[in-house]
């Protein structure tokens, strides 16, 4: 008989052995904690993921009698709600800085899984915390039914391993970076406006449908959460927002859009969570970063034109929603296109040269030379 033993007896602990149980129902699961443990708990908002989670769970009837609903919120930019044109200001603030800490590796094909604050640190403000943890636990399930039957292999942790490495480091960057603005309600709206946008037309669909337990889907999944994919899209709007916000002297009602709209949170899609409208979800949300883009070009002058940085950022998004949208309704980690592009090197370069062969890192008309001598007098080359 196969063990599964989970080390901690905290709300993700639990919740991994709860997931473990109902969908390997063949294994046994043992959780190493203290049984009677009473602290304090902070109570978190759950957002769509971890209900999602619970729900799976067989916890729905719990969710509903027992804790309290959360229809939607309401974001206040200024101390005084009650004066519009009052821009804000910082009455006193702490920084602490360099707390986060983070896991250079979660899992292994060794059998041995980092999950929850065990792996890595998540910042409250967005109330992802739980949602990224279901994300963690539901990537253990794969690799233990790969190891079940007998599939599990180096490649494929790495992947998934990559894949919740590129969604948690561009959450804790869009969060990280929203602290610097927090006192210009501007700035600090506009921010929050392209971030929930980009989880909700990027990284929600592809966990809803799995692209982070498929090989191709986790290695496209960590594309677009590599240092440069949105991480470094979404910092290039940062200086562009805050010349656009020095423009405005006096900021009026009238110069904040809808943080929280039926756009950014991308309400077509969640009425079915179907695979074939993720290109139209991701290609939705490159056009309004496009959009948002020129608007602020036009806002922050003269100068802003001729950035390169912002020029060339916004053709990207421009050319980048263009390329999604021609999938149409296929299915990303089905098409032959996206497998290419997001196999490893090693395997798209096949020109002859084994795997293992000291030359294949060598500028090509240096191998010809090398290969032209005798075996003997063949030359070493790194």
């Amino acid at each position: 008989m196969h063990d599964l033993l989970v080390m901690g007896s905290g709300v993700v602990g639990n919740f991994a052995a709860a997931y473990f149980r109902r969908y390997f129902p063949t294994l046994r699961v043992t959780v190493v904690g203290r049984s009677n443990q009473e602290l304090p708990i902070v109570g978190e908002s759950l957002v769509e993921l971890s209900t999602q989670f619970l729900q799976d769970l067989g916890l729905s009837r719990t969710l509903i009698e027992q804790h309290l609903p959360k229809y939607g919120l309401t974001y206040y930019y200024k101390l005084d709600p009650s004066r519009p044109r009052d821009p804000g200001y910082i009455v006193d603030t702490n920084v602490y800085r360099n707390y986060m800490y983070r896991a250079k590796r979660r899992y292994s094909s060794q059998g041995w899984f980092l999950v929850g604050d065990a792996a890595d640190t998540v910042d409250p403000l967005y109330s992802t915390g739980l949602a990224l943890a279901s994300v963690s636990i539901q990537q253990v399930g794969a690799m233990v039914r790969r190891d079940l039957e007998g599939k599990l292999s180096e490649a494929y942790v790495e992947d998934l391993d990559r894949a919740y490495a590129g969604v948690h480091g561009t959450s804790s960057q869009m969060v990280g970076t929203l602290y610097e603005a927090m006192e210009d309600g501007i700035q600090c709206h506009l921010r929050m406006n392209l971030s929930i946008s980009t989880m909700f037309h990027l990284a929600i669909p592809l966990i809803l449908n799995g692209y982070y337990t498929d090989p191709v889907g986790a290695r496209l999944a960590a594309r677009f959460g590599g240092p440069s994919g949105m991480i470094r899209q979404l910092g290039r709007f940062d200086p562009l927002i805050a010349r656009a916000a020095r423009k405005l002297s006096t900021p009026s009602p009238e110069h904040f859009i809808k943080v929280q709209s039926s756009l950014t949170l991308n309400f077509p899609y969640f009425e079915y969570h179907r695979e074939e409208d993720i290109p139209r979800s991701i290609s939705q949300m490159f056009r309004h970063m496009t959009a948002m883009r020129l608007r602020l070009l036009r806002l922050a002058g003269i100068r802003s034109w001729i950035d390169p940085i912002q020029l060339g950022a916004l053709l990207q998004t421009l050319l980048s929603a263009v390329a999604v949208a021609c999938f149409g309704r296929r299915s990303l980690k089905n098409s032959r296109l996206i497998q290419w592009v997001v196999a490893p090197r090693r395997n798209r370069r096949q020109r002859g040269t084994s795997a293992t062969s000291p030359l294949r890192h060598t500028k090509p008309w240096l191998r010809k030379i090398a290969e032209r001598r005798p075996a003997s007098r063949r030359l070493r080359l790194p």
